[in-house]
């Protein structure tokens, strides 16, 4: 993918539903690496912004996404979420599923 200063950068991440009731509500997390990897196509991730802010305190150009929410499942297909993306970018979802 490209970053928003049209840098190429590896996106990889992990979920994990921390908490499920059975009365259809979600605990979950989100945790990503967006930045460098080793081939020469994705060298410049750490070139600018906090890329580059974690680059000159680690010598890897990247920035993590820690992402909580909690989800609510209307039905089997219909849920709505409400998250942060740490350190302050606030969401809200609607998801619906075609199972």
């Amino acid at each position: 993918m490209n970053n928003s200063f049209n840098d190429r950068c590896l996106a990889l991440g992990v979920r994990r539903d921390w908490y499920h009731s059975g009365s259809g509500w979600t605990f979950k997390g989100v945790y990503g690496y967006t930045g460098e990897f080793f081939f020469d196509a994705f060298e410049h991730c750490g070139d600018h912004g906090s890329y580059k802010d974690f680059k000159d305190a680690t010598g890897i150009g990247f920035s993590p996404y820690i992402y909580h929410a909690i989800q609510y499942n209307f039905t089997d297909y219909f849920a709505v979420e409400s998250g942060i993306i740490i350190p302050s970018v606030f969401v809200i979802s609607i998801q619906w599923s075609f199972r």
